[in-house]
């Protein structure tokens, strides 16, 4: 199935809390906890490594929407 890009938009704004257009660890970590998932710090980390192309330590929605 694919997403549409309205649903790709509204999914990285879940994730983006505090609403600066990227994601970072704590708040992949909360939405995960959110969903009774308990990631590690070394799992948080490695899935921002997956998306992040520039190496920001953070996901921007570019990288987000690659990923999707």
């Amino acid at each position: 199935d694919e997403f549409t890009e309205k649903e790709i938009i509204e999914a990285f704004r879940s994730f983006d809390l505090d609403k600066n257009n990227y994601v970072g660890a704590a708040e992949i970590r909360h939405v995960l906890l959110n969903i009774g998932e308990r990631p590690t710090d070394e799992e948080v980390d490695e899935m921002i490594r997956m998306v992040d192309k520039n190496g920001d330590g953070q996901v921007a929605f570019d990288e987000f929407y690659r990923m999707v």
